[in-house]
């Protein structure tokens, strides 16, 4: 299956897009479902240059990458 990234919605819309779609795929196949945590961490690796990355200070003083999503 192939399936692509609409940039017309937003990154949550077509993370729930593409759960749907992959979801029944694996379905199709018989595999395991992804986790809806495991299945952001794969989306993300898919499509993090639809993220922007910013630092922040976290309450330990530690700076941190965080993944931001972008809104066009």
């Amino acid at each position: 299956m192939e399936w692509k990234y609409n940039n017309e919605g937003s990154y949550q819309e077509n993370f729930e897009n593409w759960y749907t779609a992959n979801s029944l795929e694996k379905e199709q196949w018989h595999l395991p479902l992804y986790s809806r945590e495991k299945a952001k961490q794969v989306f993300e690796s898919f499509f993090e240059d639809k993220l922007a990355h910013s630092i922040r200070v976290n309450s330990k003083g530690r700076l941190e990458d965080v993944l931001c999503v972008i809104e066009e």
